[in-house]
């Protein structure tokens, strides 16, 4: 977090928040985002990291087309929930376990946070859960969900009964500017569109972690962002010439 929020705070300009993008159009001479509430932004070049789960809800004008329209249209999310818990007592002393646990259905991942002033204690736990427990949960609220996780690690934990605090819970897969997390590439779709993904669409540079060739997820987005970066740094020398 600390290296979004440094760079955020090196830029000239804020950032600007509480905007959606519904339409980016690229022509000869620059680019334009258009946004919901009726803001425009004019530039040279547009870097666009918008996953293709959200980018392919928003115009591009002109379109993406061949196999880089397929890419957009096409490749998947991997569906991921995360949920904090706040452990009133050290149940897991109770019942002789690690309080972290791996397993095969709703909970999927339970990792024990050590982030408390002495790193022996426990100062939270994280629920990672990723596709199919993900879509059954999805169909609930937020609060069922929640709930229905909490019961889980219960039924298989009994000495954590009434010991668990929610303190968060998200769904990334109904998080409307996310979609999901990292890319899932189906069979053949990297030979079909991995080369195209990432290129140049007129002034729009695209990057993120789908782009990405040597690495998965954060170091995959850093990986891309420098690409872009460079494509940038070679244009604006360019124009100089």
């Amino acid at each position: 977090q600390a290296i979004p929020e440094a760079m955020a705070a090196a830029l000239k300009n804020p950032v600007e928040l509480n905007r959606r993008v519904v339409a980016i159009g690229t022509g000869k001479d620059g680019v334009e985002v258009r946004c919901a509430d009726g803001a425009k932004y004019g530039a040279d070049q547009l870097v666009c990291s918008i996953p293709t789960a959200v980018l392919r809800g928003i115009a591009i004008e002109p379109a993406l087309t061949g196999a880089q329209a397929a890419a957009v249209g096409q490749l998947g999310v991997q569906a991921i929930s995360q949920m904090h818990l706040v452990p009133k007592a050290r149940y897991w002393e109770q019942d002789g376990m690690a309080p972290g646990m791996w397993t095969d259905g709703l909970v999927n991942m339970l990792i024990d946070e050590h982030k408390a002033a002495d790193p022996a204690d426990v100062s939270s736990l994280t629920v990672w859960r990723r596709g199919r427990s993900v879509a059954r949960t999805d169909r609930m609220t937020d609060s069922e969900a929640a709930a229905a996780v909490v019961a889980e690690i219960e039924r298989l934990r009994p000495a954590a009964r009434g010991q668990l605090e929610v303190v968060a819970y998200h769904s990334w897969k109904q998080d409307p500017f996310s979609r999901g997390d990292w890319a899932v590439w189906g069979p053949g779709q990297v030979t079909a569109f991995a080369r195209d993904i990432g290129r140049p669409h007129g002034r729009i540079r695209f990057c993120g972690e789908h782009t990405a060739v040597s690495n998965r997820g954060m170091e995959g987005a850093m990986e891309s962002g420098e690409r872009a970066a460079l494509e940038l740094y070679y244009w604006r020398r360019a124009q100089r010439v």
